[in-house]
């Protein structure tokens, strides 16, 4: 959903000058900002009334706009997606010491769940925003192991770890004996490894057990076992951090800070959201009312997928106010994104 080539020929290099010079001074102070900032802060040679003639055809054109008479000009969505576009081609790595650093350390860590967590949480600290992380799904992933323990008399602890390190623990009402349960793992193992989870879910919905020949009691109970493990949806999809910095934000308002909180702590809302908006397999930006939500128009959603060298396993999300300098957060996604590709690559 970029919105790519928006600026027309209806502006010339002056003027698109002068709007990014708007657009950039109002990000970084926060205020409506005059033609005589505009001088001040560029090095456009012309004279004040040549700049407010420019502020008067990019306003009359949507790119900003005069909250009153008296003050200066603010962007709007569209001078912000302006503004997005001309930075967006900035170079992809950054380069700051102390990011590096910090993601060679979340790299070594070899369990996905844990390297996303991580790789989240370093995001959302350098970029002081919201960051949702989407897992790997289950589905398209392959068995590599299944281990069963004894938690209780009646119950076993099922983790079932897959090609890149992704696990599934379910808790599995079930009695065996010690014995039986070593020689129960093996057989499970022997049916599953190598399978991805959706082969192994649409076989045993194939299942049917009357007149069936070769029925037996141990068999009905391994299905049901398996079963109860496949067919379990008890995944959470995301990893998510930084809710704290948005809810600290100047830049946004209550209402605005209660409506991103009600999606971040509601799963099926968050998922809704994150499917309807971020489907894609490329970057993408939504900025204010680009997002088609009304409670959410005071923020930017800046997604990015990562992979590895055969496909996109899911996509990493920083949701930020949308005054905001786009060209760090950008900077910071791109690189999180590009080294999370690099190490899964590598496994």
């Amino acid at each position: 959903m970029n919105r790519k080539n928006i600026i027309g020929p209806d502006l010339n290099d002056r003027q698109l000058k002068v709007l990014y010079c708007v657009v950039k001074q109002y990000i970084e102070n926060g205020k409506p900002v005059s033609s005589k900032q505009v001088l001040e802060y560029s090095n456009l040679d012309y004279s004040s009334a040549t700049i407010r003639n420019d502020m008067r055809k990019l306003e009359f054109l949507n790119y900003i706009h005069q909250p009153h008479i008296s003050a200066g000009r603010m962007p709007t969505d569209k001078g912000l997606r302006f503004y997005y576009e001309s930075i967006e081609k900035l170079s992809s790595e950054t380069k700051e010491e102390s990011a590096e650093i910090s993601l060679r350390r979340v790299a070594v860590i070899a369990d996905i769940d844990r390297l996303l967590a991580g790789t989240t949480r370093l995001l959302a600290s350098l970029t002081q925003c919201l960051v949702i992380a989407e897992k790997p799904d289950l589905e398209k992933l392959r068995v590599k192991h299944i281990s069963i323990s004894p938690v209780t008399e009646h119950y076993l602890n099922v983790t079932v770890i897959t090609e890149l390190g992704v696990t599934k623990n379910s808790a599995v009402n079930a009695t065996f004996d010690y014995d039986e349960l070593n020689e129960f793992e093996k057989r499970v193992n022997e049916i599953v490894v190598g399978k991805k989870i959706q082969e192994i879910k649409e076989g045993l919905r194939n299942v049917t057990f009357e007149n069936d020949s070769w029925y037996s009691e141990r068999f009905e109970r391994l299905f049901h076992f398996m079963e109860s493990v496949f067919e379990n949806e008890n995944f959470d999809r995301y990893e998510k951090y930084g809710l704290e910095y948005i809810l600290g934000s100047d830049k946004l308002s209550v209402r605005d800070m209660v409506a991103i909180a009600k999606y971040v702590e509601n799963s099926r809302r968050l998922e809704d959201l994150m499917t309807e908006l971020i489907n894609s397999n490329e970057e993408v930006a939504l900025i204010g009312s680009e997002i088609g939500r009304n409670d959410l128009k005071s923020f930017s959603f800046l997604g990015s997928p990562y992979g590895n060298r055969h496909l996109k396993l899911g996509k990493v999300v920083v949701i930020t106010p949308k005054i905001i300098e786009y060209e760090r957060v950008l900077g910071y996604l791109r690189f999180g994104v590009n080294r999370l590709t690099e190490i899964l690559s590598n496994r």
